[in-house]
């Protein structure tokens, strides 16, 4: 083995501190690595977790868009329905039990028929408007006959005397739509009462 003598002792001790330093750098060599490792994997994490909600929020605003859009063909739909009524009901003989063009009588009223959607029949709404909504199904409704209101004051003015003319009676009737988003899950029904003086 050689060894080396310096002749100026400060000149050993700085190189015996270099070699001391060297060893001690060599025994950390994989620990930079391993931390560098360990803040990527936490970075990727935190980057799959944002993907994650980003598709998470996409899919929750394509449903409540959906949703907004079954409501307002829905909303579209009563509407017609009402306008039908105030423009081609002028009497009660198109109501019937089995709701033929599903326009129900009295007898067939019942607040729990838009359950059972399927089986009950209905009217839709004009070929033109149903083009323009773009929706998965076709908006429907039915209207029952639900009651008939005699305005008390009716038989005390017969002449029409005075500021109130002698009224008729009232029919009252529940309009009940159901219309459909732009896929075929997303529905929405909305009922309404509509009264009109026979």
């Amino acid at each position: 083995m050689l060894t080396t003598k310096y002749p100026n002792p400060q000149y050993s001790k700085l190189i015996s501190e270099n070699i001391g330093q060297y060893k001690l750098a060599a025994k950390q060599q994989g620990a930079v690595l391993f931390i560098s490792l360990i803040i990527l994997l936490v970075l990727s994490v935190i980057g799959i977790n944002a993907v994650d909600r980003t598709n998470l929020d996409s899919k929750i605003s394509a449903n409540f868009r959906d949703y907004n859009v079954a409501f307002q063909t829905a909303e579209a739909t009563l509407m017609d329905a009402e306008t039908f009524v105030q423009n081609n009901i002028g009497t009660l003989a198109d109501f019937s039990d089995s709701g033929a063009n599903g326009l129900y009588s009295k007898n067939a009223a019942d607040s729990s028929m838009w359950q059972n959607w399927k089986n009950i029949n209905t009217k839709e709404i004009s070929s033109q408007k149903k083009s323009d909504f773009k929706v998965s199904g076709t908006p429907e409704y039915y209207i029952e006959n639900y009651a008939t209101i005699k305005p008390e004051n009716a038989s005390l003015n017969q002449d029409n005397y005075g500021e109130s003319a002698a009224l008729g009676e009232v029919e009252v009737f529940r309009v009940t739509a159901r219309g459909v988003g732009t896929s075929p899950d997303s529905q929405v029904i909305l009922q309404s009462m509509f009264a009109k003086q026979m």
